[in-house]
């Protein structure tokens, strides 16, 4: 690799990787970005649709909120056939994206739009253009993929979940843990680079950390698939919270110390969640 290709490498990874929604860097994708809720609860659209055309002039924009240096956004459009999670109304969506050149090698590649792809978009609002982006690889699930259908169906599960959280937490069924799941991934998702944090809804919270204590805690290492561990290691616990877990090695012992730790705090720990310093 030569000085000058490793220097433009590098300066696109950085462009290309600022612009994120999720908490992922270059090189690697947090493992709790890839289960199929989470990813529903952190998207502002959630839709299944076409790419039928890209925008002739591309769009000048700041990578995210507060970035003083702008990017060009290639504009594709992706007309939608179900609008799962969108304004009522909506037909057609602007998708951004920075276009990788062939010979730059970024590592996992970012989703990148063409015309003709088909299937369900996991979309993020820009900070300040007029158009949503999808810079992951996990923000997008071809039709034509092996599961499509099944992940679908989970897909609309979830979306019916979280149009009335409150009730499933109430439940006895496995909708009780993904509703918990789902909305800490969305309060425990940095949206914004100046996001402070306050308490949610005591009640909500105690909720949330009950159907945590009732979940299945047999561990498990699909880290496409959600755990009870997962979604309690997305909260900042301390010693101040009374979180002092044995050693992680011994499995069973951490997944059962969590679980009771959950059952003592549910009623005295509240959940944080991110939101905007400038809202």
């Amino acid at each position: 690799m030569t000085h000058a290709r490793g220097i433009r490498e590098a300066t696109l990874t950085a462009v290309v990787w600022s612009t994120l929604a999720l908490p992922v860097r270059a090189g690697t994708i947090a493992a709790d970005a890839l289960p199929l809720p989470n990813r529903v609860a952190t998207a502002d659209m959630v839709v299944v649709g076409r790419i039928t055309g890209m925008e002739d002039k591309n769009v000048t924009a700041a990578p995210f909120p507060g970035a003083k240096n702008k990017v060009e956004f290639k504009i594709a459009v992706v007309t939608i056939t179900e609008a799962l999670v969108a304004p009522k109304g909506t037909k057609t969506i602007r998708l951004g994206f920075v276009p990788i050149p062939a010979n730059v090698a970024v590592s996992p590649r970012p989703f990148q739009p063409s015309v003709g792809l088909d299937g369900c978009f996991f979309l993020t609002k820009h900070g300040a253009g007029d158009f949503a982006i999808a810079p992951s690889p996990l923000n997008f699930i071809a039709k034509g993929n092996a599961g499509f259908d099944k992940d679908l169906a989970l897909i609309k599960r979830c979306v019916k979940i979280l149009a009335d959280p409150n009730t499933a937490l109430k439940g006895k069924d496995t909708d009780r843990f993904l509703a918990a799941a789902m909305l800490v991934a969305r309060y425990r998702t940095r949206g914004a680079a100046d996001a402070k944090t306050e308490a949610i809804d005591a009640e909500q919270s105690k909720l949330i950390l009950e159907a945590l204590a009732a979940a299945d805690w047999t561990p498990q290492a699909d880290f496409t698939q959600l755990s009870p561990l997962m979604v309690l290691h997305r909260l900042p616990l301390t010693k101040a919270d009374g979180w002092m877990p044995p050693p992680a090695q011994n499995a069973k012992a951490y997944a059962a110390y969590a679980q009771q730790w959950l059952r003592d705090h549910a009623a005295t720990y509240l959940i944080q969640r991110f939101v905007s310093a400038s809202k």
